[in-house]
């Protein structure tokens, strides 16, 4: 078949040469894209890649054979070449990394090998590449990352010190959700905003009201900029859709969108910069960092640029996927009412309802540590993680992966595994995370944020946020649907993280 069809292409060559002569411009330039066509479709794949799981076409290769959401689509591709599989999305391979085995054998075992980025349209618009954190590497990527983990811990990450503030914006929180007075209401806004104090009060050394209007102009920018990921991921591959006359992708709605997040940051810099602000925060305490080295003659790269860039980062990411967690809790819990009233219970005996919840009752309450558990593993927050990509050609599996690949870990191939999780996997079940005596376990395969060198840096603070603030909740509200004859879909909108589907829900106070 190969041969036949390298026979069609060569006698379609000859042909447009014997004619080239009669051809005026035009005619010559739908013959040469013709050629290209027939080439990319013709194309023999490279034995030492990763298998291709369906024919590629011509131009768009695989992106118009991927689904929406890929998850089903992927299960189905692995079942049929493996752990490891290519995909031609535009003019770039990417391979797709399946099953705990191999991702713990290449992004821990292996990390220095796999922990640079490909660019992305995401870390493009915000007209800073090779700043930050997220999307750099090499030396810059570790001295960024280190630096910030540092001044992180300073800060209190990971303690109870910071525990503390998240008590406190967790009391606004529950004050905002009683004044709803049980009404039927859609609280994904107000929890944006909730857990977004608590990263806003680590970098700025301050929270906002929850009704500050540019505050809440940065949260929705940063929503739009979620709800356009899906649409933008195509300008990753077909880079000349930027340069087309109309906004086919949402591009440039999505770089308004990070210039207006990017301004309200560079706005909070400037003002303490401006007010020599005394009070602990990331910022202050990465300049003094910055100047503590250059006093004593030592090259970095921390500089105003990196530093606007982290905290964008950190402010984006701190506020994203912990808002989301909690939303996917309520709507568990709202689908499975039985485990609502096992936490409440739980609180009662442990910790009663004269006070609210605190972080050393973490270990008091394990059963809403295993509802935390499979909330995380069920949603799957961040399905794809940031790609991948490699300094060399290195191989895996027996396959050659060539330098610059992009490298897609597939997270629901673990966290959606039945061998690992059971046949129930679909199902929101905590009890799996229990042992026999109620004790909370933690299997190595639970990596809901990620694994290797790119683990998210957050993942302290977003399990001491996850705790207190469900908690608090769990203890202070019964969550009811907004129709009890009529249950929330648990269907998600996909993109880079998984939002679910908007819902209402009725927090009534429970009485002492």
């Amino acid at each position: 078949m190969q041969s036949q069809n390298e026979g069609y292409l060569q006698r379609f060559q000859r042909y447009a040469m014997r004619r080239f002569h009669t051809m005026d411009l035009a005619t010559i330039a739908i013959a040469t894209i013709l050629i290209l066509l027939f080439y990319l479709w013709f194309r023999r794949h490279d034995p030492r890649l990763p298998p291709c799981p369906v024919r590629p076409l011509p131009v768009v290769v695989h992106l118009l054979s991927l689904d929406k959401d890929p998850r089903e689509q992927y299960k189905r591709w692995r079942q049929k070449c493996g752990d490891i599989f290519s995909l031609y999305l535009g003019g770039q391979l990417a391979v797709v990394f399946n099953g705990y085995s191999l991702l713990y054998k290449t992004f821990v075992k292996r990390g220095d090998e796999f922990t640079a980025r490909p660019p992305a349209f995401f870390d493009e618009a915000t007209g800073m590449v090779g700043h930050g954190i997220l999307f750099t590497d090499g030396d810059l990527w570790k001295e960024q990352r280190a630096k910030t983990v540092q001044i992180l811990k300073k800060l209190g990450m990971g303690k109870n010190v910071l525990a503390e503030r998240i008590e406190e914006e967790t009391e606004f929180f529950l004050k905002a959700l009683s004044d709803l007075h049980g009404k039927p209401t859609d609280i994904r806004e107000l929890t944006y905003a909730c857990v977004s104090n608590v990263i806003s009060f680590i970098v700025f050394g301050h929270r906002f009201e929850y009704n500050d209007q540019r505050f809440q102009n940065a949260l929705q920018a940063m929503t739009a900029v979620m709800n356009n990921l899906q649409s933008t991921s195509v300008l990753n591959f077909l880079t000349f859709v930027r340069f087309l006359p109309f906004d086919l992708t949402g591009g440039r709605e999505t770089k308004m969108s990070v210039d207006q997040i990017l301004n309200f940051v560079r706005s909070e810099m400037v003002k303490l910069q401006q007010q020599n602000d005394q009070k602990e925060n990331f910022i202050s305490a990465y300049e003094s960092e910055r100047n503590d080295l250059l006093e004593k003659g030592i090259k970095t790269t921390l500089d105003n640029e990196q530093l606007l860039k982290v905290v964008y980062e950190l402010f984006f990411a701190g506020s994203e996927t912990t808002s989301q967690t909690i939303i996917w809790c309520v709507l568990y819990i709202l689908n499975y009412p039985e485990v609502q009233e096992k936490i409440y219970r739980e609180i009662v005996e442990n910790v009663g309802t004269d006070r609210m919840p605190n972080i050393l009752d973490r270990t008091k309450l394990p059963y809403l540590g295993a509802v935390t558990m499979e909330t995380l593993r069920l949603s799957c927050m961040v399905p794809y993680s940031l790609p991948h990509s490699c300094y060399k050609d290195v191989e895996v599996n027996g396959y050659t992966i060539p330098k610059g690949t992009f490298i897609i870990p597939n997270a629901p191939s673990i966290l959606h595994d039945e061998k690992i999780w059971g046949e129930d996997v679909m199902s929101f079940r905590p009890e799996r995370y229990l042992d026999v005596n109620g004790k909370l376990k933690n299997p190595e395969e639970f990596v809901p944020f990620s694994l290797g060198r790119r683990v998210c840096l957050g993942e302290s603070l977003a399990n001491m946020e996850l705790f207190i603030f469900l908690s608090s909740m769990f203890q202070r509200f019964e969550m009811k649907p907004e129709d009890p004859g009529c249950l929330p879909s648990m269907d998600f909108i996909p993109g880079l993280t998984s939002r679910s589907l908007p819902f209402k829900v009725r927090l009534v106070e429970r009485q002492p």
